[in-house]
C-alpha cells in the first residue's frame, strides 16, 4: 500500500492531495478487490481537523496510530484533539483499532479513555514493534536488578 501520510510541516494542499489519493486507493481496493478497508484517521496539524472526517459519518471502524505522537506534548495534544473530534464527527463509530508500539498500553489507555466512556470499543493489537519494545523493556528492567 502506498504511504499517504499526513504531515504538519508541509503545505495544506499537499495533505489534501495525500488524503484524496489514500481514499482513491481505498475505493479501488474495496470495489475491485472486495477488500475490507479500515480508514485511518490522522492529522498533521490542528487545521486538518476541518476536513479529515469528511465522508466518514457512517464509518463504524477507524484506525488511528499513536506512533511518534506520545513523546512530544504538542503531538499528544493533537492526537487527543483528533480522537475527541472523531467522537463528534463520526456518529456511527463503534471501534478504534489503534496502532501503538509502546511496551504497555498506559498512554493509549489514557488517550482513549473518553472514547471508551462514550461506548467506543478500543482495540490495541500486538504488532512486531510493540512486541520488540516489550522485550526490550523487560531486558532493561532485568538488567537493573541488583543482586
Amino acid at each position: 500500500m502506498p504511504d499517504y501520510s499526513i504531515f504538519g510541516d508541509i503545505q495544506n494542499y499537499e495533505n489534501h492531495h495525500r488524503m484524496g489519493r489514500a481514499r482513491e486507493v481505498a475505493l479501488w481496493l474495496t470495489m475491485e478487490n472486495d477488500s475490507i478497508v479500515i480508514p485511518n484517521i490522522a492529522a498533521g496539524s490542528i487545521r486538518d481537523l476541518d476536513y479529515i472526517f469528511d465522508g466518514y459519518e457512517k464509518v463504524k471502524v477507524a484506525g488511528i496510530s499513536t506512533k511518534s505522537k506520545l513523546p512530544k506534548r504538542e503531538d499528544r495534544e493533537l492526537l487527543q484533539a483528533t480522537i475527541d473530534e472523531a467522537l463528534i464527527r463520526m456518529p456511527a463509530l463503534e471501534t478504534f483499532v489503534v496502532y501503538d508500539i509502546s511496551a504497555d498500553n498506559r498512554d493509549a489507555d489514557i488517550l482513549f479513555s473518553g472514547a471508551r466512556e462514550n461506548g467506543i470499543k478500543v482495540v490495541i493489537p500486538d504488532n512486531s514493534m510493540k512486541i520488540r519494545n516489550r522485550i526490550l523493556k523487560v531486558r532493561r528492567e532485568t538488567a537493573l536488578v541488583v543482586v
